[in-house]
């Protein structure tokens, strides 16, 4: 009954992903839009968008990749979306949908306050798993984890661990402060606070590069698996 429930509620308001439509304007007002590049070495391989859109009580951050250049032929879509309060980042609802090829994955999280578990779908091309996890406070899903760690940033409070419903899994996060740099940005020369992002019992790990005079933004992102670079994300544009 509770996932009937969530499904019913969402289902509706989140069509949007179910069909790839480019209109945003069911998120409610777009607060901001940033646009990176993933590149490796020299080569552009994909563009991935974030906006936050404003409700009347609530934040909608809405994330999504497409392949870039020569990349565009090896059809690879990917959009997230975390629906959270807006007095205290608790989130509400997290998707994940993916199109790649002939491969179509969906991944949805409920976080229901009147329950004692949080449930998560995982459809791969239409067959469906259902998973619950226990619920735990202060968890966050993959994306309200990122607006809850810039409002730390900007308290002074650098190090950080998180307990994060990670597309179906439960993980912990650990952020670790490694110091301040000052590097050239599309803001020109930058202060930056340098943040390393540990995942407990996994390979993957990040550098992160967060503006300080711009809200904390990330402004770069080096993305490694154990101590090889596999590729970095780079702001290149501000819209709002």
């Amino acid at each position: 009954m509770i996932y009937k429930f969530y499904l019913l509620s969402t289902l509706i308001f989140f069509n949007i992903i179910n069909t790839a439509c480019a209109d945003n304007s069911v998120y409610g007002d777009l607060v901001s839009e940033h646009i990176y590049h993933l590149t490796k070495g020299d080569i552009h391989f994909a563009t991935t968008s974030n906006k936050i859109f404003k409700q009347t009580d609530e934040y909608i951050f809405v994330i999504e990749s497409n392949t870039s250049g020569i990349f565009k032929m090896k059809k690879d879509h990917r959009i997230e979306v975390s629906r959270y309060e807006s007095k205290s980042i608790n989130p509400s609802y997290y998707k994940f949908y993916r199109n790649k090829k002939d491969k179509l994955e969906v991944i949805e999280t409920f976080f229901n306050k009147d329950s004692s578990v949080i449930m998560t779908t995982h459809s791969i091309n239409n067959v469906v798993k259902n998973i619950e996890h226990e619920k735990m406070r202060h968890i966050q899903d993959r994306l309200s984890v990122q607006i809850d760690y810039q409002k730390k940033l900007s308290e002074g409070k650098y190090s950080q661990d998180y307990r994060i419903v990670d597309k179906g899994r439960l993980r912990e996060y650990q952020f670790r402060h490694v110091g301040e740099e000052e590097i050239e940005t599309i803001f020109g020369k930058t202060n930056t606070v340098v943040v390393h992002k540990l995942i407990k019992n996994n390979k993957r790990n990040t550098l992160t590069w967060y503006a300080i005079d711009y809200g904390f933004i990330p402004v770069k992102i080096e993305q490694y698996r154990k101590n090889s670079l596999k590729f970095t994300v780079t702001l290149e544009d501000v819209k709002k």
